[in-house]
This record gives C-alpha cells, sequence and structure tokens, in this order.
C-alpha cells in the first residue's frame, strides 16, 4: 500500500514538471517579444487574424520568428538609409547603399504580407525617401555665397516644419514654406511669390508628445508624400532660407532633400534682435508681443506665415524703419 502511495505521488511530480515545461508565454509577454520590431509601427496582433494567440494557448514559434526577423530588416533598412544620406552625393557607397536598402525593403514587405499578425506602414515612405537621394545626386543644389546683397531684392524663402520627435532618427510630418521678395537694406516686402503645404508618412513612430502639438497622426498621414521636385524647385527660387531655429529645421529637412545644408540660411531665434522684455523668444511670445494672429498655431504654414509677418515688422516708430529681417538677413551664414 505504501508503495502505490510514493508511486501516486512520482507520477503527480511528473505531471506537474512536465506541465511547468510546457507552459507558454501569456500574450502580453509576447506582444512585448514582438513590439518596436519595425520602426514604422509597432507591430500588433490583428483581432481579424487566425493567428491571434488566445488566453493561456501555445504562441506559434513561427509568428515570434518572423517578428524578430522583421525587426532586424527594420533596423538594417535604416542603417543602409542613414548611410546612404552621409555618404558623398553620386558615390559608389551612396548608390549601393540605396540599392540594398531597396532589396531588404522588398524582403520586408514579402514577409510582413505572410504574417497577418504584423504591420509595416510606413515602408512606402521609406522607399520615398531612397528616391529622394538619388533624385538629390541627378539635381544636386549649387552652393551659393553665404553673403547676400546688402542693397537690391532678394528672394526669402521663409519654412517651417513639424516632425515626429526631436531625436536623431526623427522625420518631417509637415513642411510649410512662404516664398517671398523682399528688398535691402531695409527688409521691406516686395511681394509674396508663393505659399506651400504639405503632409507626409513618416517611416517612423510619431512621438506622443509631438502629436499633441501639431495634432497630426499616423493614421492621418497614411499614404501621404512631399512632391520633392516642387519644393526643390521652390527651394531652387530663394537666396536664403529663414527659420525660428533653423538648426533644427535645417537637420531636419537635410534627411529628405541631403544638400540642402548647402544653402544660405538665417535663424530668426538666435540671429535676431527682437524687443527688450520679452519673456522669451519662442514665436507665440513674439506673436503675442506685435498681435499678430496665428490662424493655426503649430501649422507648419501658419507657423511659417506668422513668422515672415514677425520679422517684417519695423524695429522703430515708423513703417519706413528697418524691419527686424534686415538685421538677420545682413548676419552672417548660420
Amino acid at each position: 500500500m505504501e508503495f502505490l502511495l510514493w508511486a501516486l505521488v512520482a507520477v503527480i511530480v511528473l505531471l506537474v514538471v512536465s506541465l511547468q515545461r510546457r507552459k507558454v508565454t501569456p500574450p502580453s509577454a509576447r506582444q512585448k517579444l514582438v513590439q518596436n520590431c519595425l520602426d514604422t509601427q509597432a507591430p500588433s496582433w490583428s483581432d481579424s487574424s487566425t493567428s491571434k494567440p488566445s488566453q493561456g494557448a501555445a504562441p506559434k514559434v513561427r509568428g515570434v520568428d518572423a517578428a524578430v526577423e522583421a525587426r532586424h530588416l527594420a533596423e538594417e533598412i535604416h542603417r543602409e538609409r542613414d548611410a546612404a544620406f552621409a555618404a558623398p552625393p553620386g558615390s559608389a557607397a551612396r548608390n549601393e547603399g540605396v540599392e540594398h536598402a531597396r532589396v531588404l525593403v522588398g524582403r520586408l514587405r514579402a514577409l510582413v504580407s505572410g504574417h497577418p499578425a504584423l504591420s509595416a506602414r510606413g515602408l512606402d515612405a521609406m522607399l520615398h525617401d531612397l528616391d529622394a537621394i538619388k533624385a538629390s545626386d541627378q539635381r544636386a543644389i549649387q552652393p551659393r555665397a553665404s553673403a547676400l546683397v546688402t542693397a537690391g531684392p532678394v528672394v526669402v524663402a521663409f519654412l517651417d516644419t513639424e516632425t515626429t520627435g526631436l531625436g536623431e532618427r526623427d522625420e518631417v510630418v509637415s513642411l510649410g514654406i512662404v516664398l517671398a521678395e523682399v528688398v535691402l537694406p531695409k527688409g521691406h516686402l516686395l511681394r509674396e511669390m508663393e505659399a506651400f503645404y504639405s503632409v507626409r508618412e513618416p517611416s517612423v513612430p510619431i512621438n506622443p508628445g509631438a502629436q499633441a502639438v501639431h495634432g497630426l497622426s499616423a493614421e492621418a498621414l497614411k499614404g501621404k508624400a512631399f512632391d520633392l521636385p516642387y519644393i526643390r524647385s521652390l527651394i531652387d527660387q530663394a537666396d536664403v532660407l529663414v527659420a525660428h531655429n533653423a538648426s533644427f529645421d535645417r537637420r531636419m529637412l537635410e534627411r529628405l532633400i541631403p544638400d540642402v545644408a548647402k544653402w544660405p540660411w538665417r535663424c530668426s531665434y538666435r540671429q535676431v534682435g527682437w524687443p527688450e522684455g520679452l519673456a522669451n523668444k519662442k514665436l507665440d511670445t513674439i506673436c503675442m508681443h506685435f498681435h499678430i494672429k496665428r490662424q493655426q498655431p503649430h501649422n507648419a504654414l501658419s507657423d511659417a506665415r506668422a513668422m515672415m509677418d514677425c520679422l517684417l515688422m519695423p524695429t522703430g516708430k515708423t513703417v519706413r524703419s528697418r524691419s527686424y529681417l534686415a538685421g538677420c538677413l545682413l548676419k552672417p551664414n548660420f
């Protein structure tokens, strides 16, 4: 009798050990395993997918492997794109990087198409960026002198960007440009030539803080793309580019048009002697001081136009006084 009792205990222990070995990772942990496998969008289990793991069910190993492979592919694509951006225009390294990234995008698209549980939004935007690299090589911006004429008409591109965030890998999601002709030395407006606004779907996630500022969601931007040749045509007309915190806008725009950094830039944040007594030099504060209304704050075109209006304000008591823009344009290249 005692032998049978010990045998029963042994069987129970073996069953417990076997069950422990077969215990699966719960769905929440599994989702963490595949989360961020793509920089474009964190993959998630589709509600309509038959492969969605139920509570307590064993996940398919192949799905996890696919998620890990997708993440590695996405990271490699970003590395190739960034290396291509950094390589000299027209170089073999640049061309090879673009072509290799294209091959990887194709592999990633094929992988995702075979696994409904994974999502790969942003691949089209990535291909658009690769096209932009090749286009910039074919039609490179010719650098101009950073010093502008001190008297006569000057074409200025006032621009602003809204982005996915502030980091090195963040991207532009909207761009606003006001192209205008002004006359130096007083910096008065001769004519507004053109206004441009566009949005694009990024290939990286939008930071929640950034989205709270500009209100542009991944869903709203899906399938959108910049007309880069048209943007280049606007920049080509300008003698100088002006932005509020130009170092940031230039860095972000450079990811799409790498050689835009060769163009003369001026910064309305750091190169303008705004009136004394302002709490800070934020665009909001400057607009309030001059009673300039912004129809859509943190809309790229609205902000570009508001910046232009502030810069065109006279520094003296009459409209004939020199504008704040004049002082900015006569500063060295930023």
